[in-house]
């Protein structure tokens, strides 16, 4: 598969790695997800980037870091990710 067509290769490799080392059928997960089967295994091949809410539900289902899959998905930078939050971003 292309570049162009596995844009977001990162996430789906991921997830998909994440499933099967807890032993989760697409199935399974997209029931988790409240989403088609189809759409699970358009996420794993990476045409597509979920929304906020889907990366929260993958997170709980997978137990993945949120902030991990906001990486791969190219909501947030690595280095966002990786830099602790001070107080002035607190408040």
């Amino acid at each position: 598969m292309n570049e162009v067509a596995r844009r977001f290769g990162g996430l789906a490799d991921l997830v998909k790695k994440a499933r099967l080392s807890k032993g989760v059928t697409q199935r399974q997960l997209s029931r988790a997800l409240d989403k088609s089967q189809g759409y699970v295994g358009h996420l794993e091949s990476g045409r597509i980037r979920p929304n906020v809410e889907t990366l929260k539900s993958l997170s709980a289902s997978l137990g993945l870091l949120y902030g991990q899959l906001a990486v791969e998905a190219g909501y947030i930078t690595r280095e966002e990710f990786e830099s602790p939050i001070d107080e002035g971003q607190l408040a």
